[in-house]
């Protein structure tokens, strides 16, 4: 076809112009764009949010739960350090429980002195415990009263000191006598009252005494005897006040 001169009017048929062909690249991105931004890829995109929110959670929780851990790790060692040592004080408890000396002082027999008119009695100290009660000091008095002991009546006596009374050792599972001398002969009427049961004898005091862990203990004892006569015998029996041990 004639150009009239104006070449530039007409483009070849196989060529497309410049311009267009930037407009197309210009229309494809933003077709690829449109494409992109479909809901399923925003759908996609917020869920890679939230999984990457996820990790960032995940990552955080460890540290967090490093640092908790730490503190309940601390709270339970001090938890079973606490309760060991009360287990280890109340096991020292026990064993000084089992093992420890008990002295009791049990009934004994009397012995006439110069036909019946001075008494000697002899209670019977016992380790009921499993191991040697050391330095065992007794003091006692004995006194011929009536049978009532008095509510008020004072037990109280010296207590001996080592070096100036005698100190043994009691094995376990042993016994020994305790002498104890009445300080005076009995008159004649005294004889008569205590053969009518109206006099009695009463034999008290203390025994002292370390047990195996070297701890001091007592043991009070009380006594209110009866004498029937040279051949009927004594009758034995505790008091009220003042049996009782540590």
């Amino acid at each position: 076809m004639p150009t009239n001169g104006l070449p530039w009017l007409y483009a070849p048929r196989n060529q497309t112009p410049r311009v267009q062909s930037q407009n197309e690249a210009s229309n494809g991105i933003d077709s690829n764009r449109a494409t992109h931004d479909t809901p399923t890829s925003i759908i996609e995109r917020g869920r890679e949010k939230e999984e990457q929110g996820r990790h960032d959670e995940a990552f955080e929780i460890p540290y967090i739960g490093i640092k908790t851990g730490e503190g309940l790790l601390v709270f339970f060692t001090l938890l079973l350090w606490w309760s060991t040592r009360d287990l280890v004080a109340e096991s020292r408890k026990t064993a000084e429980r089992q093992l420890r000396a008990y002295i009791s002082v049990e009934f004994g027999q009397h012995v006439l002195q110069n036909k019946i008119v001075r008494f000697e009695f002899r209670p019977v100290v016992v380790n009921n415990g499993d191991t040697p009660a050391s330095d065992v000091m007794i003091v006692s008095n004995l006194g011929l009263v009536s049978p009532v002991i008095p509510p008020n009546f004072n037990f109280t006596l010296p207590r001996p000191q080592i070096g100036t009374a005698s100190a043994a050792t009691l094995a376990a599972h042993r016994d020994k006598f305790h002498q104890v001398i009445f300080h005076r002969k009995a008159t004649r009427d005294e004889l008569r009252l205590i053969k009518k049961q109206q006099l009695i004898f009463h034999l008290y005091g203390t025994v002292y005494y370390k047990d195996i862990f070297k701890i001091d203990r007592t043991t009070n004892f009380s006594f209110r005897i009866n004498v029937f006569g040279r051949r009927a015998g004594t009758f034995w029996g505790s008091s009220e006040r003042h049996n009782e041990a540590t």
